[in-house]
């Protein structure tokens, strides 16, 4: 499972109805065995989550503006950073007055099989323990993957390849909010 690029950007809690501190990260993670195992656990969690949602793009552009970003990063016209940085920043206007917490917003571009995917998830840290160099116990801030709330998964290549398909977006939504499926424009399909 190649990880073409994978990114972080941090949006923390909001107040009082404003659009929260965002934190960008301005370089793709360096590729390596840590994020691959990350990104199949990340993809482990995703799959067995029940409840999943299926669907496609909004046709409406200017009102959920995720699928123009998205193609002009499958297009080459704009970067993985600039796609990532303009939706993360969609994302948080959003969630502004929506009482969630924010979160780190994690962009996954990689490939399965012959299929390329954009993964997108929204994880919550927690605190824990390690182990240093020698031996004492720290604290230690960890991403929980097990809990997932907003995350998608997007089939680029069903998605570009087949003008008449309906089911290349799946995504894992708060019951209590349509936020994230209106970040995404997706439209629910039976």
């Amino acid at each position: 499972m190649p990880v073409h690029h994978c990114i972080v950007h941090l949006i923390a809690p909001g107040k009082d109805g404003l659009p929260a501190p965002l934190q960008f990260r301005n370089t793709p993670l360096a590729p390596s065995h840590v994020i691959e195992n990350m990104i199949l656990d990340l993809i482990g969690s995703f799959n067995g989550t029940p409840g999943k949602i299926w669907g496609l793009f909004h046709p409406e552009s200017d009102t959920y503006p995720f699928r123009g970003w998205l193609q002009e990063y499958c297009d080459g016209d704009i970067d993985f950073i600039g796609f990532s940085q303009a939706a993360t920043a969609h994302l948080s206007r959003l969630m502004a007055g929506s009482g969630t917490s924010g979160g780190y917003v994690l962009f996954a571009h990689l490939s399965s099989g012959p299929s390329d995917y954009l993964l997108i998830a929204v994880l919550q840290s927690s605190e824990g323990v390690a182990m240093n160099d020698e031996l004492e116990i720290i604290p230690s801030t960890q991403l929980d993957l097990s809990r997932l709330q907003m995350a998608a998964r997007i089939n680029l290549s069903h998605w570009q390849a087949e003008a008449d398909a309906t089911h290349y977006i799946s995504a894992i939504s708060p019951k209590s909010s349509s936020y994230f499926q209106d970040f995404l424009g997706c439209q629910k399909q039976l």
